[in-house]
């Protein structure tokens, strides 16, 4: 497993590097192919990203009865471009294994295949109560823009969803996730020279400054939203010029559609409301607000008896307490959310540091979690 998830990670596969993303999806696709899988690609309902991939198993032939189906989710893309890309290592000191999405995705989706094969190593992957899906996403880091409507329409296929993301830092499996809904924010001034003509600019820092007040003040308003204000970008950057636009993104995080609705309104309404001059009061400043992703949040509730003997599995492998938690970042698990869908994420490596230089995993939660999952499929 350890060479597999090498292999892997030596594969730069950023989001927008469309060959490296594919490239995995390709090698999974050979390896789900030796599994006697159905397979699909997935073309991408907007441009930019690679094909997405949907195996299928299945049911028993003696199920007579038609079951909605299992779907693992994982993922191929990572955050790091090529120039950021590590090599997977071991860590002696520390014990654990390190490299460029080890964790996130890369440790889950070998996970997820080695499960497969030991099912279908010891014959009884065609022997499953239900049907098995692997749907691999090649832009979840981006919120799966690509697949969106395939998912809402797949998961109606569905009873249960098993997202192959890492697990909590305390080896947690994810039964909630919060929603996240970014903005992209610009504000427009004008560029003039800021030595002669300083009196002449309507400087978009002005509308910077007046945009960190108002997101302080909504967040003392809905407390229940998480915003942040971060990747500021100017047009143009130059010496001596005043910058024409600057531009940022507003990340929110929520756990309830209303809340996000309710700050989405008043957003709305107190940026149409800013405004900013130039000193000599001739030139006026402006602000555009665009939603770029929107993904919902999804809490499946308390677990039921299925769910709960997912978690005694793990429990057992590990010979540790499994139990469950709430994420605090969204996944595809949210966009296949829907009412009555049983979804349990985490099911991926124990680990830590996701998106950063430093990811690593556990080494041994990989084998203890693919004899965990398979178990898993078995019994769901």
């Amino acid at each position: 497993m350890k060479e597999l998830l090498a292999e892997f990670v030596s594969i730069s596969s950023e989001t927008k590097d469309l060959e490296g993303v594919f490239q995995v999806q390709k090698k999974l696709h050979a390896l789900l192919h030796a599994l006697g899988a159905e397979l699909r690609w997935l073309d991408p309902e907007v441009e930019g990203y690679a094909p997405g991939l949907l195996a299928k198993w299945p049911a028993s032939a003696r199920n007579t009865k038609l079951e909605p189906g299992v779907c693992l989710v994982a993922h191929a893309d990572t955050v790091y471009p090529k120039e950021l890309l590590k090599e997977s290592s071991f860590n002696e000191e520390s014990g654990m294994l390190l490299g460029s999405g080890v964790a996130d995705n890369k440790g889950g989706l070998v996970i997820a295949y080695a499960a497969l094969k030991k099912l279908f190593d010891e014959g009884k992957l065609k022997n499953t109560k239900r049907p098995l899906y692997l749907f691999c996403s090649s832009c979840e880091e981006l919120g799966s823009p690509a697949f969106q409507t395939f998912i809402k329409e797949f998961s109606l296929n569905l009873d249960f969803v098993l997202g192959m993301e890492p697990a909590l830092p305390d080896g947690a499996l994810i039964k909630k996730r919060r929603g996240n809904r970014y903005y992209r924010i610009e504000v427009f001034g004008n560029s003039v020279h800021t030595g002669r003509d300083l009196k002449e600019a309507a400087n978009p820092m002005r509308g910077v400054a007046l945009l960190v007040d108002l997101i302080e003040d909504l967040k003392e308003k809905h407390p229940k939203i998480s915003a942040s204000l971060n990747g500021i970008k100017g047009y143009p950057f130059k010496f001596n010029m005043s910058s024409e636009k600057i531009e940022m993104n507003l990340d929110t995080r929520f756990d309830l559609s209303e809340d996000i609705h309710a700050f989405h309104e008043e957003l709305s309404r107190e940026i149409a409301s800013l405004s900013f001059k130039s000193p000599d009061k001739k030139h006026s400043g402006r602000f555009s607000v665009e939603i770029v992703d929107d993904c919902p949040a999804f809490d499946s509730g308390m677990p039921g008896a299925e769910l709960l003997e997912v978690a005694n599995s793990f429990s057992k492998v590990e010979g540790k307490k499994v139990s469950f938690g709430d994420g605090l970042g969204s996944s595809d698990c949210c966009y296949f959310y829907r009412e009555g869908l049983k979804i349990l994420d985490g099911l991926g490596p124990r680990g830590g540091k996701i998106h950063s230089p430093e990811e690593f995993i556990e080494p041994e939660s990989l084998e203890n979690r693919a004899s965990a999952l398979a178990m898993s499929l078995l019994e769901l």
